[in-house]
């Protein structure tokens, strides 16, 4: 039942009919609601959909939004721990805070989308496409894998999670993080690790030094590359009170 209206459970095809026709809806009146709007209900319908249809015993959900926006899609979903939600979506443009606060979910997406994943717990995200700031922060035991770059404040205040990115990560990456783990293929750009505890940095591109939040931002974190001049500027960044002080270390890899 969605605002009063009692509505059939819908399988996955029939929730891909439902969401071309969402597509065609125009509003009547802009003033009185305004399209950011009209996102933000087919988003908040279509997660409702698919809550609903997985509740029910379907599964193995496809989106492609054809160019519509769907603000806040997946806000809340929640699969098991036996059986994970999963879904598939694809997307061209910009969307905002896709699967926000999900729980056990298998996530595949190609999409152009910023604050992915934030707060999600035992999720598992593939993720291809262009990725804007904050994807996965505050995530909680969950796996982002992600083909390209990402923006600022990845996996900010990230709790026992996993970031895997194939490509470069952009300003405070894993800021706040405790005993998660980040694998960036290229290069790190401007901030990273600012207070960030007991978790884990692999960065085979560059990571500049730099010289705002110097004093006591890692603790028992390990930082592993093989790049040789990210070694060392790694080091100058920590100082001696921090290697041996603070218990972090960093590893040139061979």
């Amino acid at each position: 039942q969605i605002n009063g209206l009692e509505l059939e459970i819908l399988s996955a095809p029939l929730i891909e009919q439902l969401q071309q026709r969402l597509s065609e809806i125009k509003i009547a009146d802009p003033i009185k609601l305004p399209p950011f709007n009209k996102d933000v209900y087919d988003g908040m319908l279509l997660t409702r959909l698919l809550q609903e249809s997985y509740n029910s015993g379907h599964n193995n959900f496809f989106l492609d939004l054809k160019g519509e926006r769907a603000f806040f899609l997946g806000f809340g979903l929640e699969g098991t721990k036996d059986n994970p939600l999963l879904c598939t979506m694809y997307t061209p443009i910009n969307l905002r805070s896709p699967f926000r606060r999900a729980k056990y979910c298998k996530v595949s997406a190609i999409a152009d989308a910023q604050s992915f994943g934030i707060e999600s717990e035992h999720c598992a995200f593939d993720l291809k496409g262009t990725y804007g700031e904050h994807v996965g922060a505050g995530a909680k035991y969950s796996l982002f894998q992600i083909e390209g770059d990402v923006g600022g404040y990845c996996a900010d205040h990230s709790v026992h999670s996993t970031f895997k990115i194939r490509g470069s990560a952009s300003s405070f990456l894993g800021q706040h993080s405790f005993k998660s783990t980040f694998k960036v293929s290229k290069d790190v750009r401007g901030f990273y690790g600012i207070h960030a505890r007991r978790s884990t940095f692999c960065i085979e591109g560059s990571a500049e030094p730099y010289e705002e939040y110097r004093e006591n931002h890692f603790k028992r974190c390990t930082f592993y590359t093989h790049n040789e001049n990210t070694y060392q500027s790694i080091l100058k960044q920590m100082g001696y009170f921090q290697r041996f002080i603070d218990l972090n270390q960093v590893v040139l890899l061979k």
